[in-house]
């Protein structure tokens, strides 16, 4: 689910004290892994659920947020479901801001820097997501500088974090996946 109402892309939507609230507010709800980003583009929430939580969330930012639902109708609301239409989305992102630097740069680190907050909470959405950014990089018109960038520093990530937790929850993300895969056959 993506949440934004962006004109200007220097501003939040959300302040990061909304988000880390609403963040507490949702985790003591529901079992499920939950990745929060706010970016320049908007609220990013992504998830892995066995029900749709979209409704949900939404009433709790309204909620944390103090916002009458008037005001929330100023923001763009999407949700996806499928990995292609997330990839989709995320590409639209990088392409919107291929052509802004400062932008781009100011979206890769706080992208960056909440994932290093939120790793070991949400490791399985994390290791789903690098593949598709992988994917975007190597196959949309990126300029060689915005991938440059990113790829620093999703290396400089992931070099930093190759602790013995984050192995285990790549070991069980890998487990999960070949038994999702062999369920489809």
């Amino acid at each position: 689910m993506i949440i934004h109402n962006k004109k200007n892309l220097k501003t939040l939507c959300f302040s990061h004290e909304d988000v880390l609230s609403i963040e507490n507010f949702i985790a003591e709800i529901v079992n499920d892994e939950i990745l929060f980003m706010n970016t320049n583009l908007g609220l990013e929430i992504f998830y892995i659920a066995n029900t749709d939580l979209n409704k949900l969330l939404l009433s709790a930012l309204q909620v944390i947020t103090g916002r009458q639902e008037e005001k929330m109708r100023i923001f763009e609301k999407s949700h996806y479901i499928t990995q292609i239409e997330i990839k989709n989305r995320i590409a639209r992102n990088f392409i919107l801001l291929n052509s802004m630097p400062f932008p781009y740069k100011c979206y890769v680190q706080s992208l960056f820097k909440q994932l290093a907050y939120a790793k070991k909470e949400n490791i399985n959405i994390i290791f789903e997501l690098i593949p598709i950014w992988e994917s975007i990089l190597s196959t949309e018109n990126i300029t060689k500088n915005n991938r440059t960038l990113f790829i620093d520093y999703l290396n400089n990530y992931l070099s930093k974090n190759k602790d013995t937790d984050d192995q285990i929850g790549l070991i069980k993300y890998l487990a999960r996946l070949s038994v999702k895969l062999s369920r489809r056959s």
